[in-house]
């Protein structure tokens, strides 16, 4: 086991464990089970986190690494600038892949962080199932113009709830999908005001 990583047993977290956690402290917690973990899956699990933790920092990257993707110099511009805004607003010319980029962030973000939830809203139903149904072919690698592009690996991270489906549900209150940490993205259709305070 690497020294610089302690483990503690505890019950459940507090503020002391978490501000640790946040400050970039060397403890490990864990919450006490039935079974001991082993030495080395402790450091599996270690290895895991520290890479999550990377590419929670390098969305770019991620988008190369794991998908095959490599964007132009506007659009990984625009992917690390909105990455932690909690408001962004992209003027762009047509051809730019807005719709692409938005799509890559939502999956790189709905793999990253466990219960991230997202919602496609647009001024008609039908501009957010447009960019829900480009999210899907991103997964599925039904773009001809990304040459070996691994959306696979999202894909398989996409909760299948009956045998005959793909996970990707087209229902006319809304395009969804889960995924098995938690996280999901669903499409506002029809009139957004409508939707609004509205709890899913």
């Amino acid at each position: 086991m690497s020294s610089q990583m302690r483990i503690k047993i505890v019950e459940e977290m507090n503020d002391e464990y978490l501000s640790d956690l946040i400050n970039g402290g060397n403890t490990v917690y864990v919450k006490p089970g039935i079974y001991a973990m082993s030495t080395r899956k402790i450091e599996a699990l270690i290895k895991i986190a520290k890479l999550q933790k990377y590419y929670q920092c390098n969305p770019v990257r991620f988008i190369s690494d794991f998908f095959g993707i490599e964007l132009i110099d506007a659009q990984a511009w625009i992917v690390q600038r909105s990455w932690n805004c909690p408001n962004v607003l992209v003027v762009a010319t047509r051809g730019l892949g807005k719709s692409t980029i938005i799509d890559l962030i939502i999956m790189s973000k709905g793999m990253l962080f466990n219960n991230f939830w997202s919602y496609i809203a647009s001024g008609s139903g039908g501009q957010a199932e447009q960019t829900f149904t480009t999210l899907e072919r991103l997964a599925n690698d039904n773009i001809d113009e990304m040459v070996g592009s691994t959306g696979y690996i999202f894909k398989n991270e996409v909760e299948v709830k009956n045998a005959a489906g793909d996970g990707f549900s087209h229902s006319s209150n809304g395009f969804t999908y889960s995924l098995y940490n938690g996280s999901m993205t669903q499409t506002l259709n029809s009139n957004i005001d409508a939707k609004r305070g509205r709890i899913f």
